[in-house]
C-alpha cells in the first residue's frame, strides 16, 4: 500500500494507529481507511497542500488499478 498511497516525492513515513494504512508528514497524520466504493482519506490537523497531496494520490491509486480514478472532498 505504500507505493500507492504515499505520494511520490513527499517526505512522509508510514506509523502505526487507527485505519488500514496511516503515515505522517510535516506533523500531519493521514489515515486511509479502505470502504466497498473507495479509500476515505483523513487528515489529522491542517495541511496547507492537502488538495495537491490527493491529487497525486489519485493518480497513483488510477495508475495502480489500470482504470480512471477521482478524489471528492467532503466537509
Amino acid at each position: 500500500m505504500a507505493d500507492v498511497l504515499q505520494p511520490t516525492g513527499w517526505d512522509c513515513e508510514p506509523i502505526g494507529g487507527g485505519g488500514d494504512f496511516r503515515v505522517r508528514t510535516e506533523g500531519v497524520d493521514v489515515s486511509y481507511c479502505g470502504e466497498e466504493i473507495g479509500w476515505h482519506v483523513t487528515f489529522d490537523a491542517d495541511l496547507p497542500w492537502a488538495k495537491e497531496w490527493m491529487e497525486q494520490v489519485t493518480r497513483q491509486v488510477a495508475a495502480a488499478a489500470g482504470e480512471p480514478c477521482e478524489w471528492l472532498e467532503l466537509s
